[in-house]
């Protein structure tokens, strides 16, 4: 394809009907970047070539010089003509390709932006003759493309800076603004995917691009298994639905009075023993049931006793919270929290009373018990 081919193709991303001239300095403004310092010099693609000459590359390659290629090639700034891409709507990227394809590049719309960035590398390189290895622009347009198409996905599922934890929102002037920033986990993958990219603060995000260890890879790529679960639950599973007496029952739990919680003496943390390998969550379920399992046994079955609520499709409803997580590399502890996270969420009630619950849940059902995985296993 011929640069005149790939201008007349990406009519759609150029807003307004400009004429010829007009119309291509603002197209390769689109791609090419220049320091203040260098406008209007021979740096800057946009000003170096006259409007005659502009014409004339809007209907032949002739007037497109090698000099002038090796000018923008030198001043790509490739990210920006992919996130403008991107950012189209989609009947202007279908147009974009649909005239692509007219000139012998078959894409998606999905696709479009990052074959639309690699034609164009691949017209400037033949134009003005570059022949060095390109390896590095290759992959950063695959990176960036990848997160030009997840970008809103990843913003939306994340909840805070997937490193320290804080809010994405600064104020200034009184006013609330988003301020995350996406990094790439240093995957040599070819095709990166949602979770090769994490969302971090601004400080995190700067400490990250000076330098990050394995561990801390690690770490970020188990919080994006988190988020996914997080999100499975959302998209998979409906709402808990349960009746309001689940609510009284997790206010139950909670108002127990203080003189009331104490260890009960003949409680034996068997089962939980048996589920849990996490040392830290077995202490605190063993820690609750000393407490509270007596009270979720009678209250549960006063309740249910009423008519209002049914304990059994409680239990199957957490269990199937429960198995639409087996397949994600959770740890019991992001598992134990997410479930209650989940419980406490659905029915306005208190997020201890939830934990609570969850370990009671953990005891009498066995939702870590290994045969849970097998099931899951051979079902699938």
């Amino acid at each position: 394809m011929k640069f005149f081919e790939f201008a007349e193709a990406m009519k759609p991303l150029v807003p307004g009907k400009l004429t010829r001239a007009p119309y291509l300095r603002e197209l390769i403004s689109m791609f090419t970047t220049v320091t203040e310092d260098e406008w209007g010099t021979d740096k800057d693609p946009v000003t170096v070539v006259t409007d005659s000459t502009l014409d004339s590359m809007t209907s032949r390659d002739s007037a497109f010089t090698r000099k002038l290629a090796q000018t923008m090639h030198s001043r790509l700034n490739i990210n920006n003509f992919i996130d403008l891409i991107q950012d189209l709507d989609d009947p202007a990227k279908v147009l974009i390709a649909q005239n692509l394809d007219q000139y012998g590049l078959t894409t998606q719309i999905d696709l479009l932006a990052f074959d639309a960035a690699n034609e164009l590398v691949d017209i400037l390189r033949e134009k003005a003759k570059i022949t060095t290895d390109d390896a590095a622009l290759r992959r950063q347009i695959r990176i960036h493309a990848a997160l030009a198409t997840f970008r809103e996905e990843l913003l939306v599922r994340s909840r805070g800076c997937q490193s320290c934890g804080a809010s994405m929102v600064t104020q200034s002037n009184g006013k609330s603004k988003a301020s995350p920033r996406i990094v790439f986990l240093d995957s040599d993958t070819p095709e990166p995917s949602r979770d090769d990219f994490a969302v971090l603060c601004l400080s995190c995000a700067n400490k990250y691009s000076l330098a990050h260890s394995d561990k801390e890879i690690a770490a970020l790529r188990r919080s994006n298994a988190f988020l996914l679960a997080q999100q499975q639950l959302g998209d998979d599973l409906a709402p808990l639905g349960l009746d309001k007496k689940l609510v009284d029952l997790l206010k139950r739990i909670k108002d127990l009075p203080r003189a009331k919680r104490s260890f009960d003496p003949n409680y034996v943390a068997v089962p939980l023993e048996q589920k849990l390998s996490d040392e830290d969550l077995l202490s605190r379920c063993s820690d609750a049931m000393a407490i509270y399992q007596r009270v979720i046994r009678v209250e549960s079955q006063a309740l249910e006793s009423s008519g209002e609520f049914r304990f059994t499709r409680m239990l199957a409803q957490i269990k199937t919270a429960w198995w639409a997580m087996l397949d994600a590399p959770l740890s019991e502890a992001e598992i134990f929290s997410r479930l209650s996270n989940w419980i406490a969420d659905q029915t306005g009630g208190d997020r201890y009373a939830s934990e609570v619950l969850v370990a009671y849940m953990i005891q009498i059902c066995e939702l870590f018990n290994p045969r849970d995985m097998a099931g899951k296993d051979s079902a699938a």
